[in-house]
């Protein structure tokens, strides 16, 4: 069990209320429904909130599974017009 101190350094309820809602809800890494996605991974094929970005270093160690959700949404544009022309 860790303690109190390192709890606390995953408690971040402020980070979550940065991002905007989303009109949808999004199904996340841990099987948890969100409206404030953060960004998706590619690995586990889920979104995840700011916190779970934090949690995990996602950013911090620049995994390359994980995009930001702007960056997920233009991948997604991209990948619709290619499959819409074959």
């Amino acid at each position: 069990m860790a303690n109190k101190r390192t709890l606390s350094k995953y408690r971040r309820n402020s980070n979550n209320k940065s991002i905007p809602a989303q009109e949808y809800e999004y199904e996340m890494i841990d099987g948890n429904w969100t409206t404030r996605p953060y960004g998706y991974c590619h690995r586990y094929k889920g979104y995840l909130t700011k916190n779970m970005a934090l949690r995990h270093n996602c950013e911090k160690k620049q995994c390359p599974m994980f995009k930001d959700l702007e960056a997920y949404q233009k991948y997604l544009e991209k990948h619709n017009k290619t499959t819409k022309e074959e």
